[in-house]
Parts: structure tokens; sequence; C-alpha cells
């Protein structure tokens, strides 16, 4: 991006994960999100902070601002959800002070912020910001149908939608009381933890538990089969955001809200009840929606691609048996397919009315490249070795975590080498101290490994949907498609069921990526390690070399390889 060109800004935000996707009329864009530099984790406000950020490191002055986009139509979500007669008196106090605080102050607050006109201020639409966001990780899209599936949004919870690579069209929406990002929700608030913030933690859980009550939900909860299921509104609240999600006839049936201190030891009784509901739940959301795939496929031609967006897309149980279904299809999701990627389908919308190019990327690394340390000299000391990469290793050997930073920021919520935590599979106690003690994570909680592509079984032992989608959101596989490791490594960060969320990187993608040299290296080498995010459990990823010091220190991490080379915390 240079500094004559025309700028455009995406944005989402209003909810959660509010997020800002800057694009030139040349086609490139970078995205980022506001908890990176806000570090509120989920921060649903205007990313102000991201936004300037962006600006700044592009050289973008305001006057280049051709346009702004928000992802959605403000009111319409406004008025299309949370006006049924007889809810509490807190609702509609609340619903009153989103008119001020959330995001139908869009317009006032971009004027104010990037001094432009309100000629220049656009709307999408919430769940064609969603499907465009797919179609911006789709190169080389043909004939696709895109299943959106979320929370809420202008009155919805969902949407259906076909195209090519120039047109598109709505084919169906789905109502709020369909919501199966609302019913994970409050399934999540019922496990112990904060509902649209904490839902992969309760997929994790599901993994220790049996689907018990697979046969009564299907009856009594969510009924019917494929486009026309419904949610039983007896056991849930889908209305009154002061209230529980879930309804005292839930507790009835699956016992009262659980406290997730009890999941410290998962062979107890309540946890295990616990870890029952929920695998049934998400066995049965899996049945539904691959019902629903297989009617929306109904009738397609073979070379139909099938994309999916919205939060429920997430979870990566959910995706991994939809690629397991539909292994004859090419399916791309998103790597942020939440809120936060909405920002990339506003930018794309917004390039299309501009009539601006918007480039379609295969990869997950969209974000700003991350600083050099070097220009940091008052908080890390360089240290000189000769051999990084065996000084690298050699710690994973000892059982000792690893912090990189390097390279391009991911724009999704996983890490992939460049803010990475790692460790070395050889041993329980490497996992346990990353996962635990490093990390401070719940012990059910699975590491992912990050595995290069010369590592799997030739030919590749997985389809070419999980190869592709493994490289940003992972995909469940079992621990007999890897050979650079040993079977006693694979046991070590095997999940309860066995599987695995490996993370297939290649090495001209880590390259690409700016990915320490050292660690390329090593996975390009065969090593199999474990991977997960640079950050304390529940903070956001680190972003700024700040934040990162502040994180090292808190980790109790002596150093950290950036800049392809290791540097020590002053």
């Amino acid at each position: 991006m240079s500094n004559d060109r025309q700028y455009a800004l995406g944005i989402s935000y209003g909810h959660h994960e509010s997020s800002v996707c800057l694009t030139s009329d040349d086609g490139e864009w970078v995205s980022l999100r506001e908890e990176s530099l806000s570090r509120v984790k989920g921060d649903y406000r205007f990313p102000v902070k991201s936004a300037l950020y962006l600006l700044r490191s592009k050289g973008v002055y305001l006057s280049q601002i051709k346009a702004v986009c928000l992802h959605e139509k403000p009111l319409r979500t406004w008025l299309g959800h949370g006006f049924t007669q007889r809810l509490s008196p807190d609702h509609y106090r609340f619903k009153a002070q989103h008119l001020r605080y959330g995001n139908l102050s869009f317009q006032a607050q971009a004027k104010a912020i990037f001094k432009i006109e309100p000629s220049q201020v656009h709307y999408s639409n919430h769940y064609v910001s969603h499907y465009l966001n797919a179609k911006a990780f789709s190169p080389s899209l043909e004939g696709h149908v895109c299943l959106v599936m979320d929370g809420y949004g202008e009155g919805a919870s969902g949407a259906v939608f076909s195209g090519d690579q120039t047109t598109w069209r709505e084919l169906r929406r789905f109502k709020v009381t369909q919501s199966f990002g609302l019913l994970y929700a409050a399934l999540t608030d019922w496990a112990g933890y904060n509902g649209n913030a904490d839902e992969h933690k309760v997929m994790a859980l599901a993994a220790f538990g049996a689907p018990v009550h697979r046969d009564f939900i299907r009856k009594h909860v969510i009924c019917g089969r494929g486009l026309e299921f419904e949610i039983n509104r007896n056991y849930f609240n889908y209305d009154d955001v002061t209230h529980a999600g879930y309804t005292a006839a839930f507790c009835e049936v699956f016992g009262a809200q659980n406290d997730r201190a009890g999941y410290s030891d998962m062979s107890s009784v309540a946890s295990k009840a616990a870890a029952n509901v929920v695998a049934s739940f998400q066995a049965v959301i899996e049945e539904c929606v691959n019902e629903i795939i297989s009617e929306i496929l109904d009738g397609a031609s073979p070379g139909t691609s099938l994309l999916l967006s919205g939060g429920l897309f997430l979870n990566v149980k959910l995706v991994s048996k939809i690629t397991y279904l539909n292994s004859n299809k090419r399916i791309i999701v998103p790597p942020s397919p939440g809120d936060a990627g909405s920002a990339i389908g506003a930018a794309y919308f917004l390039s299309e009315k501009l009539g601006w190019p918007f480039q379609s990327r295969n990869d997950a690394f969209c974000g700003p490249k991350l600083e050099h340390l070097t220009d940091y000299p008052h908080l890390y000391e360089c240290m000189k070795l000769e051999d990084t990469a065996a000084f690298m290793d050699d710690q994973f050997s000892l059982g000792h975590s690893v912090a990189v930073y390097q390279g391009y920021s991911e724009c999704g919520p996983r890490s992939l080498g460049s803010r990475s935590l790692l460790a070395g599979l050889e041993t329980r106690s490497s996992i346990r101290n990353l996962n635990e003690i490093t990390k401070r994570r719940e012990r059910f909680r699975p590491i992912a490994p990050i595995v290069g592509e010369g590592t799997l079984i030739t030919p590749i032992a997985i389809s070419s949907n999980d190869a592709t989608l493994s490289r940003w959101m992972g995909t469940l596989i079992c621990g007999d498609r890897l050979v650079g490791a040993s079977s006693v490594a694979l046991n070590n960060i095997a999940h309860r069921d066995g599987s695995m969320r490996a993370q297939i990187i290649s090495a001209s993608e880590m390259k690409d990526a700016g990915i320490h040299v050292a660690l390329r290296k090593i996975v390009d080498s065969g090593v199999t390690l474990g991977n997960t995010s640079l950050n304390i459990a529940g903070d956001p990823t680190v972003f700024t070399p700040l934040d990162l010091y502040i994180n090292l220190r808190r980790m109790g991490l002596k150093g950290v390889f950036a800049d392809d080379v290791y540097y020590k915390v002053t």
C-alpha cells in the first residue's frame, strides 16, 4: 500500500469481537481486532485504536479515506430482537442504553474520528458481511452455496446464499428462534463459562461426556429436520438479555448451572454429568447442521463449493464432522468466521460498491506485521547464540515452554506460529507445564499440534478440505496419521476422545508469513510441537512489544524468539 492511493475501512462492532479492515483501491487489505490494542477480551466498542493503528502503520492520511462501512444495518438489529411483551424493566433499560452506546451511532462516530461526510458512510447487511468474509478466503471460486449461522443480527440468526465469482443472491433466512449460536451461548453459561466468549471451552468439555441425552433433545428441544428445524423456547430464553439464556425447564431436565471450578476434577459426578449434557447438544447440533447442508446441496452440481461462515463455525468439532461427511466438496471456512471477520466482509462489500478489486487470500496471516524488538532495548536484550535453532530445540527437550513473536499476525482467534507458545511433546510434563502453569488454562483443554506438511503420511491421509482448513482453524485427526512424533508424544497431546486439532503448515507458507527461521527449521524437519496462543488464558493474544513483555513476565518466561534471534527479558 502506497501513500498516493485511496483507502476504505470495513468495521464490525457493537456486540463483541470488534475489528477493522483497511483496504485500498488496488485490492490489498489488512485486518486487526480492537482487543489487540485495548487488551479487553472480546472488546465490542468502536475499533478506534485498531483503525488508527492501521492508518499510521500504512502511512495513510485521513484525507485519503474514501469511505467507511459498518458490517450491518444497526437499526434493523436493534428493532429486530428483544421487543416481546412482558419482558423485564431491566431489559428495556438495556435496550435504551444501546441507543447511545451501541453501533446505532456509527455515522456520528465515523464522522468524528475519520473526518468524513455522511455520504461516505455505508452499511452492509449482517449476513452478507459474513458471506463475503468467507468469499474473501476463496480464490478461484466458481459456483457455490454459503451457509451462515451465528447468534443473531438484523432480526435473524443465519442465512443461505448462492453465487459464483461475480454474482450472488440470498436464498433464505433463519429466524432468531432457530439460533444455534444463542443456544450454544446459553449452554456455555449453564456450564459455568461466559456465553459469547468461552464456547471453545465447552466444545473441549464435550469430549469428556457421552451423548446420553441425544434422543430427548431431538424429540423435545431441537425438533424437526433440515431447514425447518425449531428450537423449543420452553428451554431457552432468547428475548430478555438480563436473564440467563436457559430456563427453569432446562434446569429441571439437565440440572442446575455448573461451577467451572468443579472441572478441576473431571472424574467427579458433577463434571461427568455436565460433560454428558454438553456432548449431547454438540452431537445434535452436528446432526442438524449436516441435515441442513444436505438439503441446501441437494440438486447442486458436483463442482459446487460449500462456504461456511458465522460464529457457529468456530466450532472445529462441527466443521470436522461436516468435512468428513462432504469429502467430495470443496469446503471453505474463513479464519475468523465470527463477528470479527465481518469487518473483512464489510470491506469487501464496500470495495464492490466503489468498483475496487478485493484480493482473495488463502492464508490467515492477514494482520499487521509484528514490530521488531530491536527498537525496545530497555525491555529486551539480544543474545548472541551460535545456533538459535539448536537452542530452541534444547528448550523443547528440557520441557520448557517457548514463546515466538515474529511475522505477520493472524486475523483469526488461533495462533499459527507468529504469536505462539510452544512445547515439545516427548514428556507429558512439558504439555502440563505449557497448559496449566505457563498458560494457566483448564486442565481438560487440549493443546493443538503444529505439523509440517512433510510430517503427514504421503499421500496426505486427510481430505483436501481438512488440509486447507487445518492451516488456520485446525482439523480433528487421529494420531496414527502423523509419523513425525513418537506414539508416546502423540499420546501426550491427544484429547480425551483420542483426537487432536492438527494445524498443518507448509515451509513456504511459514516463510511468506515471516515466521522465525528457527521454528521453521524445526517444524520443517518433521518435529511435531504443541502450539497455543501467546497469552495468559482469558486475555487477548499479545500484539505490541509492551504487551509481550508484560505477558512474558506474568508467565515466568525468561525470553522470546523474535527477529530470527533470541531475546532475554531485561
